[in-house]
């Protein structure tokens, strides 16, 4: 982790040939911070954590007069001088226990930052104003306690993620230092991109609270307290198995600081994780195929003489999981079905396509190949007319009831009649749909709880194609109003 920081401010000092005149300190600072993190899984849901940070502060200093020429401090390097300080700042030690809440996991963080990186005496002090001293702290040089918490949810290619941290500060250290309180949260959606690649996004906050020195001349010296707002964006990549590789870029967009302090342009992370130990995943498991001509194969061919469906999947496409069992019922229904499974796990071209299904009829051509669209329902539907089946029958009704199933909404599609009063009753049956709302025309819009009919009454005034979805626009289905 790395950040860029160039601070000026006036001043008054003793100029080599000048004597006393007004100047400006133009600072410039680089701050960087490798972290060691090192996390151990115990039985049960816990485990333990170590962080241990290495930090660099690299700073140079030039003193400028009013009309901007450089000048010569008679003693220079009593406040600020050219420098690079590394050392180690405050590991950190916790514990965790993680349990699954619904469709959510939760996983609770508790422990206590270690006084070993080195700290300075007080610089406020009025015999500090005469010899050259540093202000730069590597550490708190107390054992501060840490609590916490972050939860997550995960739904075919997308995750939702939320933290929030603090590190709190009871007593001051040997030199009279009380370290602020510190704070951060923030809350990220990441998609996956095929197998290797992640991208994320989101919005993180950090403050802190004012450090407090047992003897200050002056109380508005030092770090009076600050928060920051961020942008953040990152994208991991996995380089092998084990081995990730992510950088993480957060770009302030709010900052309230108390007093001087330094304004950071945008914090660069490069990060590495490497895991071992664990267990092997359980092997892909695919549904009951007895009776049915079903094969796994690498690229996509018709079976001569018979029909065939083409299903792309891959071992991270939570829909597919859900599809294949659909496809598979589809294919008991008609005569002469060939399936066939290409895994593209490892393909990223297909990676935002997923699920997606191609149809072959007898004779080797194409007449069908499409991708869900956060549709299940009518990609199985398109699948059961171009293998021959009859389209399932809807009637023109004012009620309809749509059931929320793993799948997404069935049925996909419901007929109403324009210009008179409808009812569309929604009902949620699945803990594992992400349709936890319904937005029907961006207009109206209803939380679904679970196992609890919710209906909506309203007026489609035109024959027309309306559509509605849940609250993250992931999951959709129709209305055809005649």
């Amino acid at each position: 982790m790395a950040t860029y920081v160039r601070t000026r401010h006036g001043d008054v000092d003793d100029v080599v040939d000048r004597g006393t005149i007004d100047i400006v300190h133009d600072q410039t600072l680089i701050l960087a911070e490798t972290r060691l993190a090192i996390a151990i899984g115990l039985p049960a849901g816990f485990a333990l954590s170590v962080l241990a940070p290495l930090r660099e502060v690299s700073t140079t200093i030039h003193y400028y007069d009013d009309s901007g020429a450089e000048v010569q401090l008679v003693r220079p390097g009593i406040h600020h001088r050219d420098e690079t300080l590394v050392g180690l700042g405050d590991p950190m030690v916790l514990g965790s226990y993680g349990l699954a809440l619904g469709d959510w996991r939760v996983t609770a963080r508790a422990g206590a930052t270690l006084p070993l990186g080195r700290t300075q005496p007080n610089p406020y002090l009025a015999d500090a104003m005469i010899a050259p001293h540093e202000h730069i702290q590597m550490g708190t040089g107390t054992v501060d306690p840490v609590v916490a918490i972050e939860a997550a949810r995960g739904w075919d290619r997308w995750a939702l993620g939320a933290y929030a941290l603090t590190v709190q500060s009871f007593y001051a250290d040997s030199y009279g230092d009380r370290a602020g309180d510190r704070y951060a949260t923030g809350v990220a959606l990441s998609r996956h991109l095929g197998k290797r690649w992640t991208v994320d996004g989101g919005v993180a906050m950090q403050a802190e609270t004012a450090e407090r020195w047992s003897q200050t001349p002056h109380v508005t010296d030092g770090n009076r307290g600050r928060v920051d707002l961020m942008l953040d964006a990152g994208a991991t990549w996995a380089a092998a198995k084990s081995l990730s590789l992510s950088l993480d870029v957060k770009v302030p967009v709010f900052d309230h600081v108390v007093g001087g302090q330094l304004e950071m342009p945008a914090i660069v992370e490069l990060g590495a994780s490497w895991s071992f130990g664990a267990s092997e995943p359980p092997p892909i498991t695919h549904p009951d195929a007895r009776g049915l001509d079903v094969a796994d194969v690498k690229t996509p061919a018709p079976v001569p003489h018979k029909t065939t469906i083409i299903d792309y999947w891959a071992t991270w496409c939570e829909a597919c999981k859900l599809l294949e069992p659909r496809l598979l019922e589809l294919a008991r229904s008609a005569d002469n079905i060939a399936v066939r499974r290409i895994d593209v796990s490892d393909d990223d071209d297909f990676s935002a396509t997923l699920p997606r299904l191609a149809v072959y009829d007898a004779s080797g051509a194409l007449v069908l190949e499409r991708s869900a669209d956060g549709d299940l329902p009518a990609l199985l539907e398109s699948v059961r007319v171009a293998i021959g089946l009859p389209p399932t029958a809807r009637a023109v009704a004012t009620t309809a009831h749509i059931r929320v199933t793993d799948v997404g909404f069935e049925p996909a599609v419901v007929t109403v009649p324009a210009g008179v009063p409808v009812t569309l009753t929604f009902e949620r049956e699945s803990t594992r749909s992400c349709a936890t709302e319904v937005v029907i025309d961006r207009r109206i819009k209803k939380t679904l709880p679970l196992h609890q009919p919710v209906s909506i009454t309203t007026t489609f005034a035109t024959p027309g194609r309306v559509t509605y979805a849940c609250g993250m626009d992931m999951l959709r289905g129709s209305i055809d109003v005649r």
